[in-house]
């Protein structure tokens, strides 16, 4: 009787718990038969094998983990990290692969793991296959010369795979195959020939804006400002919004656009037809750092497809670029002579001032650094802008064909300006449809209170909120419709200036457009006196006459 009694209070053993993980991963360049599912059925197969041969234990799949499209040499895949994260909280105690490539072709990374990792984490680690593996059936196997050779045979098929990989997209580089995962913004991929580039007719009006704001002294981040409260979605927001999993690495915010953003945009060959690649490259196929090129290494190719920016606006704006502009603070406008003046002793750009209403510029090197190395060259900007004026007016006395300077001054702005009433129109009919649709859910929500179908609580939460983006919406239309107003207007001052050109062959004032258009630099030298090269080598000749006349 004692006995049995000590038999009945031995404690009985207990199941072994495995919380397995299953771990798939498939390389874009790999065959479809090692695709994430089939792999996962083979997996599934053999944790059906491993419950029948060891009916003690207890085998509870808690996850699949997939990567796809993520090469081996890379730890930082999605699916992996997680798979490290719920290990590390002993959420998973089993890691199952179908063989040891698809954990890692990274041979100190594979022993990192094996050996050291799963070790202090006590997880069992299985693979099916090259090489059969289960550290907790034969722990020892883990550290035979096999694991080590069979991760550097994984590592060499990486590196050969690598190699072929990297000649066949630098081949078709040099053909000007686009060979991105995503078009530039303004373009998009030709469905027969992902290779080959065609024009976002829905984002291409956008890109054309940029350039013709710039173009007319708007800064960067004036531009930014104007295209964020026009609601036009940014270049990562608009590619998401097609359906791409994408995201910019660099943006703190791809919901806006930012000046970055819109520096680059502007000095992207890409949109006058030229394919420019190879700007980034990767440190090795281990490591997956980018690296940006010299331009030297790039691969250009003209003419691979249709431009979306006129050549004229491109050079323009390149020569724009180049200048030290300066933007008023509050209008976000660059200064009518920004980027224009220089200093004729040292020949650095010029400083503007301000002392309540009196403007006036001086050379940047005698205020900022020493009155040693550079004198004053200072200059009034009403004696500037007296100045100036004469001489363009003196300049197109001088032309030879007034015609055609009329028609540079008049290509750009005028059209520029219709572009930018077409895309507030547009923006303003896609508000209003939104506006509508909100008006619509306004009138449901109200149909389905009254029918019982929502209580007053949730009636009155939904119908605030759609009351909310009701106003926000009337806003942005009624901000919108008065930015229309404003171009319009401009587009028929425009049209007065250049009547007044054509009949009196002079102009009233200045603007930053014909500025821009007529003028390369404009030197100023001690006591008030000025020097303009215009950017044409006939009209500077003309100019350098007429000052020794004068």
């Amino acid at each position: 009787m004692p006995r049995k009694c000590r038999d009945f209070l031995t404690p009985q053993p207990q199941k072994r718990v495995w919380q397995v993980a299953k771990y798939v991963r498939k390389s874009s360049d790999e065959e479809d038969s090692r695709s994430v599912e089939n792999q996962n059925k083979t997996l599934d197969d053999y944790i059906s094998r491993l419950r029948e041969a060891d009916p003690d234990a207890q085998y509870q799949v808690v996850d699949l983990y997939k990567d796809e499209d993520c090469t081996g040499t890379d730890s930082l895949r999605p699916d992996f990290q997680r798979l490290l994260r719920d290990l590390g909280c002993r959420r998973v105690n089993c890691v199952v692969v179908t063989d040891l490539s698809r954990l890692s072709r990274n041979t100190s990374e594979s022993l990192y793991y094996l050996q050291s990792l799963f070790v202090a984490l006590n997880v069992r680690f299985i693979s099916m296959q090259l090489p059969h593996l289960d550290s907790f059936l034969e722990p020892d196997k883990m550290y035979s010369v096999e694991v080590p050779m069979q991760g550097v045979m994984n590592e060499e098929h990486c590196k050969s795979t690598s190699i072929k990989v990297r000649q066949r997209f630098e081949t078709l580089r040099r053909n000007g195959d686009f060979i991105g995962a995503f078009a530039p913004y303004g373009y998009c991929k030709d469905p027969h020939d992902h290779h080959h580039l065609l024009i976002d007719e829905e984002a291409a009006p956008v890109v054309r804006r940029i350039f013709d704001w710039y173009a007319a002294g708007m800064s960067k981040i004036g531009i930014a400002r104007r295209l964020n409260e026009m609601g036009i979605p940014s270049p990562s927001a608009y590619k998401k919004a097609k359906g791409f999993s994408y995201q910019n690495p660099h943006a703190t915010s791809s919901s806006l656009w930012s000046p970055r953003v819109i520096a680059s945009m502007l000095q992207n060959e890409m949109y006058i037809g030229t394919m420019v690649q190879g700007r980034y490259r990767v440190k090795s196929y281990k490591v997956h750092t980018q690296v940006t090129t010299s331009p030297e290494e790039w691969f250009r190719k003209e003419g691979t497809h249709s431009p979306v920016v006129d050549r004229d606006t491109w050079d323009k704006v390149q020569r724009l670029l180049k200048r030290d502009t300066r933007a008023a603070p509050t209008k976000g406008e660059v200064y009518l002579f920004g980027g224009l003046l220089r200093c004729a002793g040292c020949k650095k750009a010029m400083h503007r001032s301000k002392v309540k209403d009196y403007v006036y510029y001086v050379c940047r090197t005698y205020k900022e650094q020493s009155n040693t190395v550079c004198t004053k060259h200072t200059i009034k900007e009403p004696a500037l802008l007296q100045t100036v004026l004469a001489v363009i007016e003196k300049q197109i006395a001088l032309s030879v064909d007034l015609e055609e300077l009329i028609r540079q001054v008049d290509a750009a702005p005028r059209e520029s300006m219709k572009r930018d009433a077409k895309l507030l129109e547009n923006t303003i009919a896609e508000k209003e449809r939104e506006l509508g649709k909100i008006e619509s859910l306004k009138r449901s929500v109200y149909e389905d209170w009254k029918t019982g179908d929502l209580s007053k609580e949730d009636y009155t939460s939904m119908y605030d909120h759609y009351e909310g983006q009701r106003q926000q919406l009337c806003a942005s239309v009624e901000r919108l419709r008065g930015q229309l107003a404003s171009r319009n207007e401009t587009v028929h001052q425009e049209d007065s200036f250049l009547k007044e050109l054509k009949e009196r062959g002079t102009i009233a004032s200045l603007s930053r457009d014909l500025l821009t258009e007529l003028i390369d630099v404009i030197y100023v030298h001690e006591g008030g006196n000025i020097e303009i090269h215009f950017a044409f080598a006939d009209e500077c000749q003309q100019t350098m006459a007429f000052r020794q006349e004068e």
